[in-house]
């Protein structure tokens, strides 16, 4: 699906398209607990999970009545040869992009898994309380993606996405040093500011990115691998420290982490992106 997007984009909008398309993902990651967790209260799971088809057939038939044939589809990129796979894979500018996304998306997993066990242990909150908490930095962040990206578009994507680094960072230590509710409130709406500023910026460049290789299928899989792995690796890694350690240290761990791949990020992708220019 993003390479379909990154293949229609317009030429010099790529961070607005890209956020628009992120806007529905993370809207849907944010407000689709809330639906079904009302959903099951006033009728029952069943329904709950019943609802899930029944969008997901909605879906298909707006695939089906909007998309054009293929005949009709308008891609830039069919007219190249595409790169081989062991080129792309050892070019730096998409290192700096894997290595963002697996960062970004392992301390999204830490969040998703470990704060509501957190919150639980130290502040004994209630399931709706921890709910507001883990939806919010995703709403943020979505509701961010579509202003970004179009600011993506006019401005430095490289400063974009080192910013939101930084302020990803930020919410991580935050969250380390938390004391109260509202601490653990504010920590998760600063690390959602960050991913709102940064992601926009990083599906943008991968657009580009795909269009120079002629690969957008094969560029965008790279990202997806990096989204997976830094889930799963995150969690796992916290998982480890939780059970070995203290809870706690799962945060500054996944703090460290952004650092790193923010820091991998800066230091290879402007200068490979300079070479290849």
């Amino acid at each position: 699906v993003q390479a379909y997007v990154g293949e229609i984009t317009p030429e010099g909008s790529e961070g607005y398209s890209m956020g628009l398309f992120n806007l529905s993902m993370f809207s849907s990651l944010s407000l689709g607990p809330l639906f079904g967790g009302v959903i099951k209260d006033v009728w029952s799971m069943d329904a709950a999970f019943a609802s899930m088809g029944v969008l997901s057939v909605v879906g298909l038939i707006l695939c089906l009545v909007f998309l054009p044939p293929l005949s009709e589809e308008v891609i830039r990129s069919r007219e190249r040869a595409p790169v081989t796979w062991p080129v792309l894979i050892r070019n730096k500018s998409l290192l700096g992009l894997f290595s963002f996304r697996l960062a970004y998306t392992a301390c999204i997993g830490v969040i998703w898994c470990f704060l509501p066990l957190y919150a639980d242990r130290q502040f004994s909150l209630s399931s709706s309380a921890t709910g507001l908490l883990v939806m919010l930095g995703v709403f943020v962040s979505g509701v961010l993606h579509l202003p970004m990206g179009w600011i993506s578009d006019r401005a430095s994507k490289y400063i974009l996405v080192g910013s939101g680094g930084v302020i990803c960072v930020i919410g991580m230590l935050l969250l380390t040093l938390a004391q109260t509710y509202n601490d653990l409130l504010f920590a998760v709406v600063v690390f959602g500011i960050g991913g709102g500023i940064s992601m926009p910026s990083i599906m943008a460049l991968a657009v580009i990115k795909g269009e120079e290789a002629g690969a957008m299928a094969s560029v965008m899989s790279v990202l997806t691998v990096a989204h997976s792995l830094g889930m799963l690796a995150g969690s796992m890694a916290a998982g480890v420290l939780m059970d070995f350690i203290n809870l706690r240290f799962a945060f500054p761990f996944a703090m460290a982490i952004m650092v790193l791949g923010t820091g991998v990020f800066l230091w290879i992708g402007p200068a490979a992106a300079a070479r290849e220019d």
